[in-house]
């Protein structure tokens, strides 16, 4: 499953930058928009087009970036109580059927960007064509796919149930059979709200306190 790997880390990376620099754009576009209308007294006339493709490029492409780390809405109050193998089937089906519902999204909005480049159509103020605004609407459609798409082989290949590539549990899996451990990884046993370096921070936290009340312990509660 190297090939897995390399085209979803080539995407994160894709998706990142567009998502970072397009945060980065619209936030200085509408504060400029702002000074501008405030101190001049003059508005930016291409802000709110600038700002309606950037909230595009946000919306499709964090399509794909919240089902890489499993943030999309679920309806899971009945699914919880099923028994695993059935929880696994029914998370096999819903990712199959949301990739293959994704590409078919992507294939109808290529068409409307075609539509988009016939008619000719442009901005009022910047004078851009309108599908070059759309082009990230197939784009998030299709990324978002091959998310959903992967997330269906990693549930049919490990016998825990993955919810998105990223998950936490596919990082504790690849270290426990480092160590030779063959075991399943149960959800509690990864923790997704305490990352390591909240971990040592506690750790510190505690020794220092510890150290407070024993004057006479080094680091790590042991004796001078």
């Amino acid at each position: 499953m190297n090939w897995l790997r390399r085209i979803d880390r080539f995407q994160a990376k894709v998706e990142s930058w567009m998502i970072s620099f397009a945060m980065i754009a619209i936030t200085l576009v509408l504060l400029g928009n702002v000074v501008a209308r405030s101190v001049f007294n003059n508005s930016w006339t291409f802000a709110e087009e600038v700002g309606q493709f950037l909230i595009i490029l946000i919306t499709f492409v964090g399509l794909s970036f919240c089902a890489r780390w499993g943030r999309h809405l679920k309806m899971t109050a009945i699914v919880e109580f099923l028994p695993h193998k059935v929880r696994k089937a029914i998370v096999i089906f819903a990712t199959i059927f949301t990739s293959i519902l994704l590409f078919f999204l992507c294939y109808l909005s290529i068409n409307y960007v075609l539509i988009l480049i016939e008619t000719g159509r442009t901005t009022p103020a910047l004078q851009i064509p309108y599908y070059i605004f759309s082009l990230f609407i197939p784009l998030g459609f299709f990324f978002a796919g091959i998310q959903y798409a992967m997330e269906a082989i990693l549930n049919i290949k490990h016998k825990e149930l993955i919810d998105g590539t990223q998950d936490p549990v596919l990082e504790e899996k690849r270290k426990r059979r480092e160590q030779g451990d063959d075991s399943i990884v149960m959800r509690e046993d990864v923790s997704e709200t305490r990352p390591h370096e909240e971990h040592e921070k506690d750790r510190a936290q505690k020794d220092v306190e510890l150290q407070k009340q024993n004057p006479g312990l080094k680091k790590g509660g042991r004796k001078r």
